[in-house]
Formats: structure tokens, C-alpha cells, sequence
């Protein structure tokens, strides 16, 4: 065990200067979010299907009907994160209609390979402070398929 004001762990006093950004190992990027300290990101696809058995067949027969993707990035929120665009202030904007928004999701802690873009509407947005730093996330539902990435 470290001793205490050793580092950020459960019961240690923090020390000057203690990075409390542990965990940021995801970058992601969406339109009016400046700096989104990501820690975790993820897209999940969906298929909507239609059950065409008939009467009496022992098999289902599903038949596909639309696509859809979801995005959901989970990130801290930092003092200085109150001066720039928060999750849930890009989210929360009701002075005008929605926008789409571009998701960008990357394959390293630093902006370089992009494996999914897509575009989409920002349909939820939450803070929370979980025993812990404050943490804000945002779900995309996308508009459209994604322009690169696997399911581009």
C-alpha cells in the first residue's frame, strides 16, 4: 500500500500538483465540444427486423428493415471546463432546434486515427460525481450512416 498523500487512491490526501485525470485513455471529438477529457467512448449498432414466420414454422424468419447507430462518451469535467462548451450545455441548448452534430471517434489517447465519423442529434446528456471527480456524458443517436469507420 502507498503511504499517504502518496498518490489519488481511496482515503489518500492529494498531493499539490496530483494529476486526478487518470483513466484518459479515449479520444473523442463532437461539433461545439472543445475539449471533451475523454475517458471512455463506445458506438453500438442496431438492426430492426420483422418476424415473417408463418403459421406454423418451427424457425423465426427475421427481415431486416432499418439500420441505426449510438453513440455514448463518457468524460471528467474540469474547473476549467466551466468557461468552454460542456456536454450538457451543447446538449441543453434550447434557444434553438437541434443540430446534428459530427461524433468523432478515435483509436488512441491523441487525436490521430479516426475509426468511426458520423453525424447524429445529441438526445441525452447527464453530470455526475460518482465517489469522485465529476463526470459528464453525452449520447448521440445518429443521423444517417457514419461516414468512415466500420459501419461507414
Amino acid at each position: 500500500m502507498n503511504p499517504p498523500g502518496s498518490g489519488p487512491f481511496p482515503g489518500a490526501a492529494p498531493t499539490a500538483g496530483a494529476n486526478r485525470l487518470h483513466g484518459r485513455y479515449a479520444f473523442a471529438a463532437v461539433t461545439g465540444i472543445s475539449t471533451l477529457l475523454c475517458m471512455e467512448w463506445e458506438v453500438n449498432w442496431t438492426l430492426s427486423t420483422l418476424d415473417s414466420a408463418g403459421h406454423g414454422d418451427l424457425w423465426e424468419y427475421p427481415v431486416p428493415l432499418r439500420q441505426g447507430w449510438t453513440a455514448r462518451v463518457k468524460g471528467y469535467f474540469t474547473r476549467a471546463g466551466i468557461a468552454t462548451a460542456t456536454y450538457l450545455a451543447r446538449a441543453g441548448d434550447l434557444t434553438d432546434d437541434p443540430l446534428v452534430v459530427t461524433f468523432t471517434g478515435y483509436s488512441t489517447p491523441a487525436a490521430t486515427t479516426a475509426i468511426f465519423v458520423g453525424d447524429g442529434f445529441i438526445t441525452r446528456a447527464n453530470f455526475s460525481a460518482p465517489m469522485a471527480m465529476v463526470t459528464q456524458e453525452i449520447e448521440i443517436r445518429g443521423y444517417g450512416p457514419a461516414t468512415t469507420g466500420p459501419l461507414a
